[in-house]
Protein backbone atom coordinates (compact mmCIF):
# COMPACT_ATOMS: atom_id res chain seq x y z
CA UNK A 1 0.00 0.00 0.00
CA UNK A 2 1.59 3.26 -1.13
CA UNK A 3 2.10 5.96 2.27
CA UNK A 4 -0.26 8.88 2.32
CA UNK A 5 0.61 11.66 0.09
CA UNK A 6 1.01 14.31 3.37
CA UNK A 7 3.54 11.41 4.33
CA UNK A 8 5.39 11.03 0.78
CA UNK A 9 5.48 15.01 0.56
CA UNK A 10 7.29 15.11 3.46
CA UNK A 11 9.90 12.55 2.94
CA UNK A 12 10.74 13.58 -0.64
CA UNK A 13 10.92 17.55 0.34
CA UNK A 14 14.26 19.38 0.24
CA UNK A 15 15.59 20.45 3.74
CA UNK A 16 16.45 23.59 3.64
CA UNK A 17 20.49 23.06 3.57
CA UNK A 18 19.92 20.95 0.77
CA UNK A 19 18.71 23.76 -1.44
CA UNK A 20 20.74 26.45 0.18
CA UNK A 21 18.57 28.22 2.20
CA UNK A 22 20.51 29.96 5.05
CA UNK A 23 20.11 28.61 8.29
CA UNK A 24 17.23 30.69 10.81
CA UNK A 25 19.40 33.87 12.67
CA UNK A 26 20.09 33.29 16.17
CA UNK A 27 20.47 36.80 18.62
CA UNK A 28 23.69 37.25 20.25
CA UNK A 29 23.77 38.18 24.12
CA UNK A 30 27.19 40.04 24.15
CA UNK A 31 28.94 39.80 27.69
CA UNK A 32 30.09 42.86 29.52
CA UNK A 33 33.61 42.03 28.68
CA UNK A 34 32.42 41.79 24.39
CA UNK A 35 30.36 44.97 24.88
CA UNK A 36 33.38 47.18 26.32
CA UNK A 37 35.85 45.72 24.09
CA UNK A 38 33.93 46.51 20.52
CA UNK A 39 32.86 49.89 21.91
CA UNK A 40 36.30 51.20 22.99
CA UNK A 41 37.62 49.98 19.77
CA UNK A 42 35.24 51.39 17.18
CA UNK A 43 35.51 54.51 19.47
CA UNK A 44 32.17 54.27 20.90
CA UNK A 45 30.55 52.69 17.57
CA UNK A 46 31.15 56.13 15.49
CA UNK A 47 29.82 58.50 18.16
CA UNK A 48 26.88 56.39 18.29
CA UNK A 49 25.67 56.27 22.21
CA UNK A 50 24.62 52.47 22.70
CA UNK A 51 23.96 50.68 26.18
CA UNK A 52 23.88 47.16 27.15
CA UNK A 53 20.45 45.72 28.26
CA UNK A 54 20.11 42.25 29.31
CA UNK A 55 22.35 41.71 27.16
CA UNK A 56 21.69 43.15 24.47
CA UNK A 57 23.22 46.23 22.53
CA UNK A 58 20.78 48.60 22.57
CA UNK A 59 21.47 52.07 20.23
CA UNK A 60 19.82 55.48 22.78
CA UNK A 61 17.58 57.77 21.09
CA UNK A 62 18.84 61.28 19.42
CA UNK A 63 18.89 64.02 22.13
CA UNK A 64 16.55 66.76 21.13
CA UNK A 65 16.16 69.91 21.84
CA UNK A 66 13.47 69.59 25.04
CA UNK A 67 16.21 66.64 26.73
CA UNK A 68 19.46 69.12 26.16
CA UNK A 69 17.67 71.59 28.01
CA UNK A 70 16.39 69.57 30.80
CA UNK A 71 19.94 68.04 31.05
CA UNK A 72 21.35 71.37 31.69
CA UNK A 73 19.23 72.29 34.70
CA UNK A 74 19.41 69.22 36.28
CA UNK A 75 23.68 68.83 36.05
CA UNK A 76 23.28 72.65 38.11
CA UNK A 77 21.23 71.19 40.42
CA UNK A 78 23.10 67.70 41.07
CA UNK A 79 26.78 69.96 40.83
CA UNK A 80 25.48 72.22 43.44
CA UNK A 81 23.82 69.57 45.66
CA UNK A 82 26.45 66.80 45.85
CA UNK A 83 30.13 68.18 46.43
CA UNK A 84 32.78 65.34 47.78
CA UNK A 85 33.10 62.99 48.22
CA UNK A 86 29.79 61.88 45.82
CA UNK A 87 30.83 61.96 42.03
CA UNK A 88 28.40 62.61 39.61
CA UNK A 89 28.33 60.51 35.83
CA UNK A 90 27.26 62.26 33.04
CA UNK A 91 25.68 59.99 30.67
CA UNK A 92 28.70 57.31 31.33
CA UNK A 93 28.22 53.38 31.36
CA UNK A 94 27.44 52.15 34.81
CA UNK A 95 28.35 48.59 35.19
CA UNK A 96 25.37 46.16 36.75
CA UNK A 97 26.30 42.74 36.00
CA UNK A 98 27.67 41.14 33.09
CA UNK A 99 24.69 41.44 31.10
CA UNK A 100 24.01 44.81 31.81
CA UNK A 101 25.53 48.26 31.52
CA UNK A 102 23.10 51.34 30.74
CA UNK A 103 23.81 54.83 30.41
CA UNK A 104 22.09 57.15 32.57
CA UNK A 105 21.59 60.40 31.79
CA UNK A 106 23.06 61.10 35.94
CA UNK A 107 24.48 58.48 38.43
CA UNK A 108 25.49 59.96 41.61
CA UNK A 109 27.93 57.27 43.24
CA UNK A 110 28.71 57.87 46.72
CA UNK A 111 32.37 57.88 46.17
CA UNK A 112 35.08 57.69 43.29
CA UNK A 113 34.56 54.46 41.06
CA UNK A 114 37.73 52.40 40.07
CA UNK A 115 40.08 53.62 38.42
CA UNK A 116 41.25 50.89 35.57
CA UNK A 117 39.00 48.55 33.86
CA UNK A 118 35.22 48.83 34.23
CA UNK A 119 34.92 46.87 38.02
CA UNK A 120 31.63 47.25 39.28
CA UNK A 121 30.92 50.42 41.35
CA UNK A 122 29.16 51.25 44.46
CA UNK A 123 25.12 51.31 44.18
CA UNK A 124 24.41 54.93 43.15
CA UNK A 125 22.65 57.04 45.19
CA UNK A 126 20.65 58.37 42.49
CA UNK A 127 20.09 58.07 39.42
CA UNK A 128 18.29 60.02 36.93
CA UNK A 129 17.18 59.63 33.11
CA UNK A 130 15.64 62.72 31.17
CA UNK A 131 12.78 60.84 28.95
CA UNK A 132 11.03 62.41 26.03
CA UNK A 133 10.77 60.16 23.21
CA UNK A 134 11.39 56.69 25.02
CA UNK A 135 9.50 57.11 27.97
CA UNK A 136 7.93 53.31 28.17
CA UNK A 137 11.53 52.43 27.33
CA UNK A 138 12.86 54.49 30.81
CA UNK A 139 10.27 53.27 32.78
CA UNK A 140 11.57 49.27 32.17
CA UNK A 141 14.45 50.44 32.88
CA UNK A 142 13.58 51.08 36.67
CA UNK A 143 14.02 47.01 37.62
CA UNK A 144 17.83 47.20 36.30
CA UNK A 145 18.67 50.23 38.86
CA UNK A 146 16.66 47.85 41.46
CA UNK A 147 18.95 45.61 40.50
CA UNK A 148 22.26 47.94 40.81
CA UNK A 149 20.74 48.49 44.54
CA UNK A 150 20.81 52.24 43.71
CA UNK A 151 19.01 53.99 46.44
CA UNK A 152 16.70 56.10 44.25
CA UNK A 153 15.48 56.56 40.41
CA UNK A 154 14.17 59.80 38.93
CA UNK A 155 12.17 59.35 35.80
CA UNK A 156 12.43 63.11 34.63
CA UNK A 157 8.80 62.71 32.27
CA UNK A 158 9.12 65.51 29.91
CA UNK A 159 5.66 64.33 28.44
CA UNK A 160 3.87 65.00 31.64
CA UNK A 161 5.42 67.23 33.07
CA UNK A 162 6.64 65.59 36.26
CA UNK A 163 8.88 63.38 38.12
CA UNK A 164 8.28 59.83 38.76
CA UNK A 165 10.52 58.59 41.76
CA UNK A 166 10.95 55.36 42.73
CA UNK A 167 12.88 54.24 45.80
CA UNK A 168 13.38 51.38 47.82
CA UNK A 169 14.57 48.33 45.96
CA UNK A 170 13.67 44.77 47.29
CA UNK A 171 13.76 41.56 45.65
CA UNK A 172 10.84 40.68 43.82
CA UNK A 173 10.63 36.83 42.02
CA UNK A 174 7.65 38.40 39.95
CA UNK A 175 10.75 40.92 38.06
CA UNK A 176 13.01 39.81 34.99
CA UNK A 177 15.81 41.14 36.94
CA UNK A 178 14.73 39.82 41.02
CA UNK A 179 14.44 43.49 42.54
CA UNK A 180 12.21 46.07 42.33
CA UNK A 181 11.61 49.51 43.64
CA UNK A 182 9.28 49.05 46.38
CA UNK A 183 7.95 52.79 46.60
CA UNK A 184 7.08 54.74 43.42
CA UNK A 185 5.73 58.29 43.61
CA UNK A 186 4.97 61.00 40.90
CA UNK A 187 6.27 64.56 41.89
CA UNK A 188 3.91 67.15 40.28
CA UNK A 189 4.39 70.55 38.78
CA UNK A 190 3.93 73.24 41.89
CA UNK A 191 5.88 70.43 44.50
CA UNK A 192 8.99 69.91 45.71
CA UNK A 193 11.04 66.92 46.37
CA UNK A 194 14.85 66.20 47.44
CA UNK A 195 17.05 63.28 47.07
CA UNK A 196 17.32 61.02 49.79
CA UNK A 197 21.11 61.73 50.48
CA UNK A 198 20.90 65.06 50.11
CA UNK A 199 17.41 65.65 52.29
CA UNK A 200 17.94 69.21 52.39
CA UNK A 201 18.91 70.47 48.87
CA UNK A 202 14.80 70.55 47.97
CA UNK A 203 14.20 71.17 43.81
CA UNK A 204 10.84 71.86 42.40
CA UNK A 205 9.70 69.70 39.80
CA UNK A 206 9.11 72.80 37.16
CA UNK A 207 13.01 74.01 37.46
CA UNK A 208 14.21 70.68 35.49
CA UNK A 209 11.17 71.07 32.56
CA UNK A 210 12.61 72.89 29.43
Amino acid sequence: MPPPVAQLDATLAPSPLAVGLPPKPRRKRWTFDEYAAITDERSRLHGRRVELLNGEIIERAAQLDPHEQSIYKIGRYLFRAFDEPFVIILQGTHKIDEANAPEPDFCVLPKAPPKEGYEKPDPPVLVVEVSHTTLAHDRRKAVLYALARAEEYWLVNLIDRVIEVHRDPRPDPTSRTGLRFAMRTVAQAGETLAPLARPGCLVEVERWMP
